[in-house]
This record gives C-alpha cells, structure tokens and sequence, in this order.
C-alpha cells in the first residue's frame, strides 16, 4: 500500500495539470510517453493494447518506470515522463510508435474544448475523437470533463510530437475560425459562392433551426443549416454574396451564427480575395460524396479567347494545397490548369476518396472551361506523381497522355516502414484482393491507352529515381509512346520546373484521345468494375471473382465485321454496338466461341454473359445486382451524401457505443477528407426522408431501429450474442461486423453496416482504418477485439458477396483455428 501511495503521489506530480478557473486556456505539458510498437494510419487493423484495456475498462493509470508490453525491438515498453517544450509540444521519438499520457484534474464537472495536434486519435475517459494526424494545428472537440481526475490517451501521428491544451467555450455554440474552405470572389460572376465553415456544438443536445448570416459590404445573404449532434463538430455550407463591381484584391466578409429567433452565438470575420476570371484563382462546389463544400484552383489559358482548349488537371503532392498546384505553372496559350484537393493537403494519395474528387473536378473544369474532351491530359508531382501513375492507369479512356513527376507507381509498395501486418493465408489474401484496386502495376498495360512522360530528377533524397527507372523498366515490355527524362542533379524539388517542365507540355500537345470510331484495337483491366468499367467501347460489368484482376482484349477487323475478343475473370461485359467501326452483322469470337448481332442494339450497349462454362447473348444485369454502379467493397459504403444513424434501442452504455463510434467516424472523415457527415438517431431516421443517400447504421437489429427498414431482408443479421451469414451462425457478445448492402428500393445507393453482438463486439469496432489511404475491405468483415500479436488472426470471417448480392454465389473464408 505505501508504495502503491508513492507512485500515485508522484503520478500527480509528473502529470497531474490542475485548472485555474481563471485560465480560458490551460496548457497540458506534463505526462507519460510509451514506445508501444504501435502505427496509426497504415494497416487494415490496429493492435493498440493499451487502446483495448481503454475501451473495455481494463486500463490502469501508467507511472513513470511502468513496463506495458514491448517496443518494435522486443524490449520492454516502459512508460517515462516527458514535458512539453517551449512550443507546448511534447517532442519525443518514443511517439513515432508511441503514445502520449495525460491526466488533468478538474474541480467540477463541465464542457470544454480540447485542443491537440500531432496525434491520430484520443481516448478522453474512454471516450475516441479524432486526432489531427497531420499537425495542423486546427483540431477543436467539445469534450466533457468530470470533476476529478481525467484521462487523456493520444495515439501517435504522422510526426513524433504533439501539443495538447483545453479551452473554456466562448458560446454554447460557435464558429471554429481556422480551416475554412472558401472560393475567390470572381468580379465578372455576381451572385453568390458557396463556402465552408466548421460549426461546434458545445452543449449536451442536438440542436437545429441555426443559420448563418453573412454580410460583404451592404450585402446579407442568410444560410439555413442542418441540425447538429451534442458534443461535436460539423463542417456547414453557406453562401456568400457577390456584389456587383467588386474590385480585385481583399474584400472583408462577416459571418455571424444565429438561432431560430436572430439570437447571435458568434461571429468571424475574415479576408477573402476578389479576382478577375482571367487570373489564377479558387472555386468552390457541392460534392457529392458528401454534400459539403469543397475547392479548387485553376491557372486559365492565357489566350481565353480560343475555344475548345485543352485541359490539364494537375494533381498535388503530400501537404500541398490545390491553389500552390495551380499556382506554380505559367498560364499555357493552349489550354487550361484545373487543380483538384484530394479532399485535403494529405487526403487519401488521389485514391478513394481522392480519386472522386478528381473526378468531381475534372468535369467541373471540363463545365468551366467548356474543353475539347479529346485535349486532357494528367499529371502531378510526388504524391501527385503517384496520383498520376494511378489515376491514369485507372481511367486510360479519360486521358491523351499523363506525365508523373517524382511519382512513385503503388502506395502499398511505397509506405511501408514501421510495424507490419503478419500474414494469416487466406484470410490476409481477401483484404490483398480488396486491396486490387491500388495495385497500380497490376494494370500498368492500361498506359497504352495514351502517351507517357516519366519525369523525376536523379537526385531524389524524398522518391528516389528507382521509382521512375522501375517503370521505364516497365513500359519499355509494353509501351510504344513514352519519354523518359532524369533532371541532372534534380532533388525532389528544384523549382517550378519540378513539375512545370516545358517539355512535358510539348509532349502533351502531340497527343489527343482518339475518337471512338479510330479506336480499332485495345486492353483494358480493371480490378473492380465498381471503380472502373469503361474504356472506349467495351464496358466490363461482373466479375466471377471480385476485385481479381479482370481483362479484355478486343480487335476490330480491317473490313469492321469481326470483333475478336479475349477476355480474363469476366462474368458479363458489353459492347457499344452504335459505333461507326463496327458493321453488320458482326460476328463476334469471344474467348474462342463464336456468336453473331445481326444488327446494333436500340440500347446503347450489347452484353455478353459468361455461364456454365461458355459465353451468349444477354440482357443488362437487373439494377439490384452488382454492377459499375454499385459494386461493394465496404468502403464503397461511404458516398452518395452519405448518412450515419446510430442506434438507441438497447443498453444505456450500448447506446452510448453506437453513438460514440458513430461521431468518432463522423469527425475522421470530416478531418481526413474535409467532409460533412451528417449524424443522427434511428428515431430521427425514422421520421426522415433520406431518399438518394447512402445509410451508414451503427449498432444492429435489437438496438438500431433503421436495422429493420433497411436490412431486415439482409442475408446478414447481426443481433445481441449472435451473428448469422447465410446458413452459419456465430455466436457471443464480442462480435464486430462491417459489410455493405444495396439499399432497398434503390437502384444506386448502399447501406453500410458497423455492427456488434453486444457491447464488446461494438468496442472492437472502434478502429475506422477504413478512412486510410490504401486500406482495404471486402464486402464483409467478422472480427473480434484483437489480441497482442493476433492481427488478422481476430478476423473470424471475410470476403465478397454474388453478384446477385447473395450469400451462397459469394466467396469468402473462414477462419479455421
């Protein structure tokens, strides 16, 4: 007992942080730190153990000299005490995969805000938030403090340091002043833009009827905004009004947050900059991945005036903003820069999400611009390089030519360091399959579709040239229209010229999409035809084994009446029949087989279907199956304005789980994607029309009323102490799931499931690695709360459903132990 009394009494000294009731703010600069051998941010699955003991109640406060499992090497992880700097960082190498421990003791029970950086996410008393993974030093969560002693565990970040602070809120309900996402006023577009701004809800109930009023010079315009959970943030559009004969440079822009009845919450104000549309500048629209706001930045051509003019869509390297993209290119006389975010200066490495967004601002810029489609081309520096090498290997129809600067080919090849993944056989070889659609080089044969420019310079400490060697190695087995050059000297940057290199742009103007009718031969491989399914005239639809790799290889003859085609992993494919360079009738030798189409179809597309070993004629698959429309992976769950609904019908703590985990996702993806989800109960949901949107459901059938209405035909059921997949049933409380499902009555939209057997089960789900780069996810996933060194070894079950969504036409594995 006396030594246990010494430890705690020197516990309160090394990090024991007292408020001052006086103090708006209150530092935190003493703790704990621990080289525990966990990473964030990589993997699948995180084995985080003092994580685990957190959330299941088993966590015991740490004192200095304390040994809590091992470090990377196999040592003991011993717990030491760390002081924050001159800064207010806690600096310390034991943080690149470590953690950071704070206690602070507060004399009553309130709300404050909590302040940190550096870290990826928090347990406050127990409770996860997301962190600010990449430092940047905007991250605000209301957070409830109780009287007494409070417990503060932050995971580690991209960098070995963070800083951590709690504020006294200002207003129950207030505007959060950095991280705006705002467009440039243009003088010649009066009217209005829409902008971005994060609103906090600092009080313990959902609240709605807010708006926000803002005022540019004697303008108002008043934005009606949606409700918003207790105890957290969200990201809200509103509009800003554009005066007629605005002049270019600064212009000051009020916001003031009101409620229902015109009370003031708070208010900003800020700069915001006018520009003529010749200029460089930013834009803003409405994605539809989420609804919020988003920008972009393009360069215009510097000769306007020249119709149908090329676009280059230029995609930006890690920490990089979309506007010093744009920015670093000299306007071109031949067409224009459009300069899409990646959802943020880090986002997701131009893949999932980040690839949407390219694809949302290549056909704003095509809309803007009003470009020839035959003129676009791609390219990108460093991570925008990876960017380049991916996206154009995935959309081969949509680009002229593509030109990576400093790129790497494979996010998975290229970040890997630190603590792994153990491997478990199969079951590691359903999240390797899901993983398909980020192997770059699995489908490298795609680059015939345009030219290729490899630009990197051959002294780069940061990618190294290898990157690029690697893949002249590459093209040069394939490829007859690509140019390599190595900078002399060129470090990883060496100016503008980086990336806005002359002779790029020459090789760009050599090259056009061809026109559809010109196209008589051609490869295309996708790994999921629910990412890409289209090149030119051939469509691939099913798969007989999702997310392998699939191919065709297609020859129109020299007199267009015989299309020969080859084809690999293709359960059903179509033809665009109505195309010039093809006559009738036609014979077709698919695989060997021969079928004929006496004449073009009245739809735009013909479709084949591979069954029982041979190939026919067939009708377009029935909007409820799998298609280029909705194909799964659960990760494909997370779009179409995506709606989270958390369940209320069980337990008090399970009804506290579901929600916790469900504003924990809501707050990731609004940090990592700059995103707006929108969070609410199954009561809510209920009562709701939430026609053409994806529906996330937190909790399962006996706590979440929604489970009913939108799974209850669901060939899986998750329920308290039970989880059934088809014909098989798994039994106990310590269950998680995550799967996707089509959603009922909808021919586009999704349902997306995070589920538990009981309280257990839905503590194991905390982890939402699925918001990470590079991540994979079959259809369905069935885990338990991994032990030390388990990893996949806690995965119990998963893998893909049918293509008729079933159970029994899908392809999964079990664990067997």
């Amino acid at each position: 007992m006396k030594i246990r009394l010494l430890f705690l009494i020197l516990l309160t000294t090394v990090i024991g942080n007292i408020y001052s009731q006086e103090a708006a703010i209150t530092e935190l600069t003493e703790g704990l730190v621990i080289d525990n051998g966990v990473i964030y941010g990589r993997n699948n699955f995180v084995n985080d153990p003092q994580a685990v003991d957190i959330i299941n109640d088993l966590f015991k406060s740490p004192y200095p000299g304390m040994i809590s499992g091992k470090t990377p090497e196999g040592e003991n992880a011993v717990w030491a005490e760390i002081t924050a700097d001159e800064n207010g960082y806690f600096n310390s190498e034991k943080l690149r995969f470590g953690a950071l421990y704070i206690e602070y003791e507060s004399p009553e029970d309130k709300i404050m805000l909590l302040n940190a950086s550096g870290h990826t996410m928090v347990f406050i008393n127990g409770e996860p938030r997301e962190g600010d993974h990449y430092d940047f030093n905007f991250s605000v969560h209301p957070v409830l403090i109780k009287k007494g002693i409070n417990q503060l565990y932050f995971t580690n970040g991209r960098y070995p340091r963070i800083k951590v602070s709690l504020e006294k809120p200002g207003s129950r309900i207030l505007i959060k002043k950095k991280d705006l996402t705002l467009p440039d006023l243009i003088i010649e577009e009066p009217g209005f833009k829409w902008a971005g701004v994060t609103i906090v809800n600092a009080i313990e109930k959902y609240t709605t009827g807010l708006k926000i009023r803002c005022t540019v010079k004697d303008i108002q315009m008043t934005t009606e905004l949606p409700g918003i959970e207790k105890l957290t943030s969200r990201r809200m559009n509103f509009r800003i009004p554009v005066p007629e004969g605005l002049e270019p440079g600064e212009q000051e822009v009020k916001i003031e947050l009101l409620s229902r009845g015109n009370n003031l919450y708070d208010s900003n104000v800020f700069g915001i900059k006018c520009k003529n549309f010749a200029l460089n500048h930013d834009r803003t629209f409405i994605s539809n991945i989420d609804g919020s706001v988003q920008y972009y930045s393009v360069t215009p051509s510097a000769s306007p005036a020249e119709g149908g003019q090329a676009l280059f869509l230029s995609v930006h390297g890690a920490g990089v903003q979309a506007r010093n993209q744009a920015w670093t290119y000299d306007a071109k006389d031949w067409g224009h820069i459009v300069a899409p975010t990646n959802r943020g200066p880090f986002g997701f490495a131009w893949e999932d999400w980040g690839r949407l967004d390219a694809l949302e601002v290549l056909n704003e810029g095509r809309k803007l611009f009003e470009t020839s489609p035959e003129k676009t081309y791609l390219t990108g520096h460093s991570m925008g390089g990876h960017g380049t090498w991916y996206l154009g290997a995935t959309y081969p129809d949509k680009f002229a030519a593509i030109a990576p600067c400093a790129g790497y080919p494979d996010l998975l090849n290229y970040a890997s360091g630190g603590p792994g993944m153990k491997e478990n056989g199969n079951m590691k070889q359903m999240f390797d399959r899901a993983g398909n659609t980020s192997r770059t080089l699995k489908i490298a044969r795609n680059y015939m579709h345009h030219g290729v420019y490899v630009y990197h310079g051959d002294s780069d400490p940061t990618v190294s040239v290898e990157q690029a060697r690697r893949m002249r190695q590459v093209l040069g087995e394939f490829h007859p229209d690509f140019t390599y050059y190595e900078y002399p000297g060129g470090t990883h940057w060496y100016g503008d010229i980086s990336m806005d290199w002359p002779p790029i742009f020459d090789f760009f103007k050599l090259h056009s999409i061809p026109s559809i009718a010109a196209v008589k031969k051609l490869e295309f491989y996708t790994a999921s035809p629910g990412v890409s399914a289209y090149s030119h005239w051939i469509a691939i639809h099913q798969q007989i084994n999702p997310f392998e790799i699939s191919s065709v290889k297609a020859r129109i003859s020299n007199d267009s009446s015989q299309l020969t085609i080859d084809t690999d992993n293709i359960s059903t494919m179509a033809i665009k029949t109505g195309i010039p360079a093809l006559k009738y009738p036609l014979s077709i030798v698919i695989d060997n087989q021969n079928l004929k189409i006496a004449a073009p179809d009245t739809n735009e597309y013909h479709f084949l279907k591979f069954d029982n070993e041979e190939w026919a004629h067939s009708l377009k698959p029935a909007a409820e199956q799998k298609g280029p429309h909705r194909y799964g992976g659960f990760k494909d769950a997370f779009k179409e304005n995506m709606l989270f609904v958390y369940g209320t019908t069980g337990t008090k703590e399970e009804n506290r789980w579901n929600y916790l985990k469900a504003r924990f996702d809501a707050e990731t993806f609004s940090y990592r994607g700059n995103g707006s989800v929108e969070l609410i109960s199954d009561r809510q949901f209920r009562a709701g029309n939430f026609k053409g949107r994806n529906i996330i459901i937190y909790g399962n059938a006996d706590n979440n009323r929604a489970w009913k209405l939108l799974l209850g035909e669901s060939p899986v059921q998750v329920q308290n102490n039970k989880l059934i997949i088809g014909d098989k049933t798994i039994t106990g409380d310590d269950i998680a799931c995550y799967f996707i499902r089509p959603l009922k009555g909808s021919v586009n939209n999704s349902v997306g499931v995070i589920a538990g057997t009981g309280l257990k089960g839905m503590r194991a789900a905390y982890p939402n690695q699925y918001f990470i780069a590079g991540s994979s996810f079959p259809d369905l996933t069935v885990f338990r709360m991994p032990e030390s060194g388990e990893e996949y070894k806690a995965v119990e079950c998963a893998g893909f459903f049918g293509n008729d969504w079933s159970v029994g036409n899908g392809d999964f594995v079990w664990n067997k132990k």
